[in-house]
């Protein structure tokens, strides 16, 4: 769950950077932390509603697919939201993340419990909004390649992060299914209260449209990369999603313990090597980033899928770890490849698609995993699950490495090179 910086910034906002203090950036940063966070706090709560509730597997993946309505109704608000201003957007964000930590902390229904997560993918999505503008402005040299590693870093980190701290407070505090929510609340007004005092308000431009920006037919070069994108954004958030929602679950069961701290970890083992692969191979080539990702991915999977049937833990704890990895090349490939082939005047409404895409391959096959659980049980629901995410990523890379061919092809009829159809 990456935040697209994209690399357009005018020269008002290169001047702008001298204007604004360092620690604008890293309020920004902290921001993205805490509300990406907030989507994974519920994680290793889920079981608890369960077992004290009574809540179907079922009705507890519908619980996190709602999350994924609350970021695509932000990401399809188009001009409307994301014309406003990014400091009021990130409040905005962090008002409805603090808003569903206070209605998780007193909830008593399983619609509160919707509402809430719907409330948490708002946040989300208007982070992915606004964090793009403010980031890249804020840097302290203007240098949107670390601003992108900065975005990515946190995304990821924040993901791991909420569930390892919930987890840990589930297991060893009072109250479980409130002091996690409590813990996020203080964090969200914290925050609110440091953003509050970033000062230069003309070093924050928000988006401004582009000459043609209301043309909604996306050109065909931009329509191949965003269903090369869409493709690889599906095959690998499909998975990562069945890790945030019923991982916890499944680490549990593997290793025979009620602590839901330890179980716990294994989210922050998925999102943590997602969010290195992305700093450390930015510099790699789009195209090669997708295909080494899927490769991964497959490994990853299929490692997961041997663990589960054999009951080794150690081997699932490491190919979670490569699924991760995989997750965060093949992301970081489906997103640049879109930032790169879309033109300036249709980037913003690829780039929301893209993501459109990406949240709505977490929700459904999450619901999904739900039934078929409830069918069949966790350990064969994984393993089916995971299979339908090999063929899918063997596929995904068939595809990318198709369009890298196009776009050469592309670019030698443009140079006027021969090219060659055999």
């Amino acid at each position: 769950m990456t935040i697209a910086v994209t690399h357009s910034h005018d020269i008002r906002s290169q001047r702008a950077v001298a204007r604004v203090p360092r620690h604008g950036f890293v309020i920004v940063v902290m921001t993205t932390l805490v509300v990406v966070a907030a989507s994974s706090v519920p994680s290793p709560l889920y079981g608890l509603y369960q077992q004290r509730w009574h809540i179907s597997p079922v009705s507890a993946a519908l619980v996190y697919a709602c999350y994924a309505v609350g970021v695509i109704a932000a990401l399809a608000g188009g001009p409307t939201i994301h014309r406003r201003h990014p400091r009021l957007l990130l409040l905005a964000a962090l008002a409805a993340v603090g808003l569903s930590a206070v209605i998780f902390s007193t909830v008593q229904s399983l619609w509160l419990l919707d509402s809430a997560r719907v409330l948490q993918g708002l946040g989300t999505g208007l982070v992915n909004a606004s964090a793009a503008t403010a980031l890249t402005t804020l840097h302290p040299r203007g240098d949107t390649g670390r601003a992108a590693a900065a975005a990515s870093a946190a995304t990821a980190g924040g993901i791991g992060l909420g569930a390892a701290v919930s987890g840990a407070l589930v297991q060893w505090a009072t109250a479980p299914l409130v002091t996690p929510y409590l813990v996020l609340l203080a964090a969200a007004i914290a925050v609110a209260v440091a953003l509050v005092t970033v000062p230069g308000a003309p070093a924050w431009p928000g988006p401004t449209p582009s000459p043609g920006a209301t043309e909604r037919r996306l050109s065909p070069r931009a329509r191949r990369a965003l269903r090369t994108a869409s493709v690889l954004a599906v095959a690998s958030w499909a998975v990562t999603g069945f890790y945030l929602a019923l991982g916890v679950e499944l680490t549990a069961r593997m290793l025979g313990t009620d602590d839901r701290a330890v179980a716990s970890l294994i989210i922050a083992v998925v999102q943590v090597p997602a969010g290195l692969v992305q700093v450390l191979c930015r510099r790699w080539d789009n195209h090669v980033a997708g295909v080494v990702g899927c490769a991964t991915l497959v490994v990853g999977v299929s490692a997961g899928i041997i663990s589960v049937a054999l009951a080794i833990a150690p081997l699932f704890f490491a190919a979670a770890v490569l699924t991760g990895s995989g997750f965060g090349l093949s992301f970081l490939s489906g997103l640049r490849i879109v930032n790169e082939h879309a033109g300036e005047s249709e980037r913003s409404r690829a780039i929301r698609a893209f993501f459109i895409f990406a949240y709505l391959s977490v929700s459904a096959p999450t619901v999904l995993a739900g039934l078929a659980e409830a069918q069949w049980g966790l350990d064969t629901t994984f393993v089916a699950f995971g299979a339908l995410v090999v063929v899918g990523c063997i596929g995904a890379g068939g595809l990318v490495l198709r369009h890298r061919a196009q776009v050469n092809t592309d670019a030698q009829e443009r140079s006027g090179e021969p090219t060659d159809r055999r």
